[in-house]
């Protein structure tokens, strides 16, 4: 483990860093399986607060869902702090990855009628590399392309 990271985490454990998401770091190492609803009663924060720090420990590969925890009928994920830093590069690999994919799915079904064909046909082709159906150009969408053409957008 690099020093850094290695530092990172005696901080954590010392309960020295005072920044939300340290704060929820450290949470999260010192219990282990813990939920978004427990922490945010333990850090009596807001739900939005704490979804933004564990999101941003999760990009960065320190955080990993391992589970799920059922608390007043509501689904939670359960929580650990990754120390391995090669499991750490795994998981903020995969989460930009399935970013990545999310935002071409989304681009793909909310702006189709707004992307030129060329476009729509490389975003549809990446899709399709990664293992994800997706539907043929609706007509509509090269009717709009063909609009904005003509307007000299593209």
């Amino acid at each position: 483990m690099k020093p850094k990271i290695k530092n990172y985490i005696e901080l954590l454990k010392s309960g020295e860093l005072t920044r939300t998401s340290d704060l929820v770091a450290s949470f999260i190492l010192n219990n282990k399986g813990t939920t978004l609803h427990t922490i945010r009663r333990e850090l009596k924060a807001s739900h939005q607060t704490i979804t933004s720090a564990i999101s941003n420990l999760m990009d960065k590969g320190f955080v990993k869902e391992t589970g799920q925890a059922i608390i007043c009928d509501f689904h939670y994920s359960t929580l650990e702090f990754v120390t391995d830093e090669k499991e750490q590069q795994a998981i903020s690999k995969r989460r930009n990855f399935d970013k990545y994919i999310y935002w071409l799915k989304r681009g793909l079904s909310d702006y189709s009628g707004h992307l030129p064909n060329k476009l729509m046909n490389e975003i549809c082709r990446d899709l399709k590399r990664y293992g994800y159906d997706t539907e043929v150009l609706p007509e509509e969408a090269e009717e709009e392309t063909s609009k904005f053409k003509q307007m000299e957008l593209f």
